[in-house]
């Protein structure tokens, strides 16, 4: 046994020791019969290091994510004495994706042999999909079912910038790639309609699906359900879309059935009464690297001001860091890559690219992806061993934007008169003045070309077609997991945890055993709340957010995001 192994097998000795002491302490504290977890918010799926000083953020409480919920689950699954859960589903602001993986855990718990209750006073798409997992759902008299169906709106603003003077000079490669069509189109193309067709039904069939199996009924009459709401509760009852009438109070003499009361704790309080298993860990692990936001040069940061492209910002020189230091780490057995990006600067998304491709040739790499992991957020996967997505997950947009905004109308319109004086044939050519020159033009479109061939090549060394087969599918087209599995882009449908298990069969591990599952990330740099009073403090925070792509004109760049309503 090497120093290492010994290390861990420490670790754990003493973790069971101190889990002996708390059962035998907690047998003094019955568990309750069933533990109330609440499910609400934006659930991200795990808590990295971007998000965790907003913790520390006055009056803000801690925000569930899907890797916490999956682990009260565990806990609960833990004690044989508690039946199981009571899913208390709030306002949901979390994407298909996301709500696809709560559904996982919901079924992975249920099959260690534990109940599920899911109580929601509305139930609006996001929460009746969650709660159709559910081995009961729960409905209050009072209560409104408004799931009315699906809808994706696009704004397009050209004219509205017209009349403020400004022009978008963008060009796109490929007729699906439309991150600029709201920009620099009156109306929507054919192609981004078929588009979005294509993607709205396939994410109405993963909802019908999902909500047919957990009613069992078809789903031509889940479609009919759809199409008759918004339903009165007794009709919700009638029609087989929940399974009883009662207010949240009456939920333990609704689940005693006429045999006692029953007890109900919040998380809060019933975690404390719960017993642990002891766990034995292997010395090697499974590392985690995330990338989230949009992908810029240089270093990752975060900035809480609600602007495009600003918020959240996955630098390649920190992705870079984080995948170095996987590669050295020995007690790392193989990598999990976890992507939720729409993409970003082109040079930026190659260079993260080489660093997974580097460290595939050291251990396994297995790729996770998220809400979206498209344009610039597929190109940095393309190198892993193999890629994992919900069936929901957006992913694809291999295709390149790139241009300028016009502002003379702007500056006339202001009565400004910009003078430049340069050196250089084409030293003026980004400016926002004038439009380019047919000689510029052209040196833009061959710039964007080569990106969008080094793109198709990455993808098509990746994914082992030929650049032919790689065409057919790109031209900026977004696809869903599902449709991507279908092309050949994804290897398996699945949430984080069937990452993990793939990386862990990848590196040799057994895959009954538990192995530690270790974040891996470099350091960040913040940037804290800012005093909005000031308008010249929001305005440097928003330009030095902004300034990775002021100077940059070729963009790998998913065009929208789609999120669930109704």
């Amino acid at each position: 046994m090497d120093a290492r192994h010994l290390a861990v097998v420490l670790e754990d000795a003493v973790a069971n020791a101190v889990r002996g002491l708390i059962n035998l302490r907690r047998q003094q504290v019955p568990p309750p019969d069933y533990v109330l977890i609440e499910v609400k918010g934006r659930l991200p799926e795990r808590e990295t290091a971007a998000r965790a000083w907003r913790r520390w953020m006055p009056f803000r409480r801690r925000e569930l994510s899907i890797e916490m919920f999956s682990r009260y689950l565990d806990l609960v699954a833990q004690d044989p004495d508690v039946k199981g859960v009571v899913l208390r589903l709030g306002e949901v602001g979390a994407n298909l994706p996301r709500l696809q993986n709560v559904r996982a855990a919901i079924t992975r718990f249920r099959q260690r042999g534990k109940r599920v209750i899911a109580y929601a006073s509305t139930l609006d798409f996001p929460r009746y999909y969650v709660a159709t997992a559910a081995d009961e759902l729960v409905f209050p008299e009072s209560g409104t079912f408004a799931v009315t169906g699906l809808a994706s709106q696009v704004v397009f603003i050209k004219d509205t910038l017209a009349r403020l003077g400004i022009e978008a000079d963008i060009e796109a490669i490929g007729e699906y790639k439309t991150a600029a069509d709201p920009v620099r189109r009156s109306e929507m193309s054919e192609a981004h309609r078929e588009m979005l067709n294509a993607l709205l039904d396939s994410f109405y069939t993963d909802l019908l699906d999902a909500i047919a199996t957990g009613r069992k009924a078809d789903t031509a009459r889940v479609q009919e359900w759809i199409d008759a709401a918004p339903l009165l509760p007794d009709e919700v009852l009638e029609r087989g879309l929940a399974d009883a009438l009662c207010y949240e109070d009456e939920l333990p003499t609704h689940l005693s059935q006429g045999h006692g009361r029953v007890t109900i704790k919040p998380w809060s309080e019933a975690w404390r009464s719960l017993r642990q298993k002891p766990v034995w860990h292997r010395p090697q692990a499974v590392g985690v690297v995330s990338l989230h936001g949009t992908i810029v040069p240089g270093e990752s940061r975060e900035v809480p001001l609600p602007v495009p492209l600003v918020g959240t910002q996955a630098g390649a020189e920190s992705l870079a860091r984080a995948l170095r230091r996987a590669e050295k780490d020995p007690r790392i057995a193989a990598v999990v890559l976890h992507v939720d990006s729409g993409g970003g600067d082109a040079l930026a998304s190659d260079l993260i690219w080489r660093e997974v491709k580097r460290l595939r040739e050291r251990k396994p790499v297995v790729a996770y992806m998220g809400d979206v992991a498209a344009s610039g957020g597929y190109y940095v996967l393309a190198a892993a061993d193999h890629i994992v997505a919900q069936s929901a997950t957006l992913t694809g947009s291999i295709g390149v934007i790139g241009g300028k905004f016009l502002a003379r109308g702007l500056y006339e319109k202001l009565r400004a008169n910009p003078e430049i004086l340069h050196r250089g044939r084409h030293a003026v050519m980004n400016l926002p003045d004038d439009p380019y020159t047919e000689e510029e033009r052209q040196k833009v479109l061959a710039n964007m070309q080569a990106v969008y061939r080094l793109f198709k090549q990455r993808v098509a060394e990746g994914r082992q077609k030929s650049l032919e087969e790689v065409e057919e599918i790109a031209r900026g087209r977004v696809w869903t997991g599902r449709q991507a599995l279908e092309i050949g882009l994804v290897d398996e449908l699945g949430d984080f945890q069937t990452a993990v298990e793939r990386a862990k069969m990848l590196a040799g591990l057994p895959i009954d055993e538990t192995v530690p599952v270790v974040p891996i990330e470099a350091p960040k740099r913040y940037l804290p709340p800012l005093a909005f009073t000031d308008g010249t403090l929001w305005l440097e925070a928003v330009l030095d957010a902004l300034r990775p792509f002021l100077g940059t004109r070729i963009l790998t760049l998913m065009p929208w995001t789609l999120r669930l309503v109704g």
